[in-house]
């Protein structure tokens, strides 16, 4: 498998929702600790994190679940677009 063509055939799926996905219940939003180091830090952009679990089914019908992490604004996903590592 050629990694680089790969990788984002699968960003793609996972960044934008189609029908061929099924939706999981929701997980509760996670939570960051503060530290002492923190002060350190510029403030958070985005302060929630929204999560998503979901099926992704391949063509041969497999499907693979998957858990999608994106920033957020009040457990509202943001809709502009964000870097991804």
């Amino acid at each position: 498998m050629n990694l680089p063509i790969a990788l984002p055939a699968l960003v793609a799926v996972l960044a934008a929702p189609s029908a061929a996905q099924e939706a999981v219940e929701p997980r509760p939003a996670l939570t960051v600790q503060s530290s002492s180091a923190d002060s350190l830090l510029s403030p958070p952009r985005y302060p929630d994190v929204h999560a998503q679990s979901l099926f992704i089914v391949m063509a041969d019908g497999t499907k693979l679940a998957a858990d999608l992490f994106r920033p957020a604004h009040d457990e509202t996903p943001v809709a502009t677009p964000v870097p991804l590592v």
